[in-house]
């Protein structure tokens, strides 16, 4: 093709023999010519332990197939990890909430908690306040490059204040009240005669 700039050559694909070289006088309906088909299949894949949200997973060989009779690509496989109600990830750690009542939190307790491994014991002590942290080492997410290796699981401690008394219950608790403010009384009389004894 000529312009007033000069020549222009214009180079494309035979639409007859796909740049084969060669025509196929009866090419098939389904392919068209082009001797590959596109087909879904299922396939088997490995997820290695420790993996997180959009991470992918190259399986060879089981993607589109290759020009002219070339190997076929590879397909690769992104993950999207489904959310936990009871476990929470940050990096290799997870994370679970545990619920223990006032007297659990007062005398402490042995309790069990679910892991990514199962249940497990651990012991709450005496004194624990809301929003400490037990920690469970080793039983956190496995490392990619070093699937030996995990994080650990942080057991967050939330004291629960109970909305339903029994009578009992409700006894006992007034009881203890009485008992705390006794105490108290007892501890700033204690401070007022020191302050007391400083001025004589």
């Amino acid at each position: 093709m000529r312009t007033p700039l000069g020549s222009i050559a214009q180079i494309v694909t035979c639409p007859d023999c796909h740049g084969k070289g060669k025509k196929i006088s009866n090419p098939c309906k389904a392919c068209k010519g082009h001797g590959k088909l596109q087909k879904e299949k299922k396939i088997n894949i490995k997820i290695p332990a420790g993996v997180d949200n959009m991470s992918k997973i190259r399986v060879s060989h089981e993607g589109d197939a290759g020009s002219n009779g070339g190997p076929a690509g590879d397909l690769y496989v992104v993950l999207h990890v489904k959310s936990s109600d009871y476990f929470k990830r940050e990096g290799n750690d997870v994370y679970s909430r545990l619920d223990i009542t006032p007297a659990q939190a007062a005398l402490g307790d042995e309790v069990v908690v679910k892991t990514l491994d199962g249940e497990q014991k651990i012991t709450v002590q005496a004194g624990v306040q809301s929003g400490n942290s037990i920690k469970i080492k080793g039983a956190g997410v496995p490392y990619i490059a070093r699937p030996s290796q995990r994080g650990d699981h942080v057991v967050i401690v939330a004291v629960k204040t109970p909305t339903k008394l029994s009578d009992e219950e409700r006894n006992l608790y007034r009881k203890l009240y009485e008992i705390q403010n006794n105490k108290k009384a007892s501890q700033q009389s204690s401070i007022m005669d020191k302050v007391k004894g400083v001025f004589q």
